[in-house]
């Protein structure tokens, strides 16, 4: 077993998974969204309502806003780092340079999450892909959505 994730799974359990864990986050990511939509449409909406590009669309703002949350990340720890460099002590035991070192390890945390969770955003749109809904055309009429009845 490569994946972290799915050796400590079978560590704690000693069940093997069969599905990688980033793919199992993916899968997750697509029925979050799938739920939101259905939540905000109503049952009956999903005749006529896009699920799958309203889906796409929270899928790439998701994907943005944690490109930018990364970055936000990277700065962060850059001006630790140099912070590290500037501190000057006498003696062996450095607690300033402890605590910038603790939180530069914070940084290095957050930028593991953040990095999985855009790479299960982008599996996420490619499993989207092969998706697809045939639309209750006579109530689309009937109710004059203006959605678009291409699901890709």
């Amino acid at each position: 077993m490569h994946d972290p994730e799915r050796r400590d799974w079978y560590d704690k359990t000693g069940i093997e998974q069969t599905v990688p864990f980033i793919e199992q986050k993916a899968q997750g990511l697509l029925q979050t969204m799938f739920n939101m939509c259905i939540d905000k449409i109503g049952v009956e909406g999903i005749l006529t309502f896009n699920v799958i590009k309203r889906t796409k669309e929270l899928l790439k703002t998701e994907l943005d806003a944690t490109i930018e949350q990364k970055k936000k990340v990277i700065e962060r720890k850059k001006a630790l780092e140099k912070i590290t460099k500037r501190i000057k002590h006498k003696n062996k035991l450095n607690a300033f340079a402890l605590v910038i070192k603790h939180r530069i390890d914070q940084e290095d945390k957050k930028l593991k999450v953040i990095s999985e969770q855009i790479e299960a955003v982008k599996i996420a749109q490619k499993m989207l892909k092969d998706y697809g809904f045939k639309f209750d055309i006579a109530k689309v009429m009937k109710t004059g959505s203006t959605w678009t009845l291409l699901a890709r």
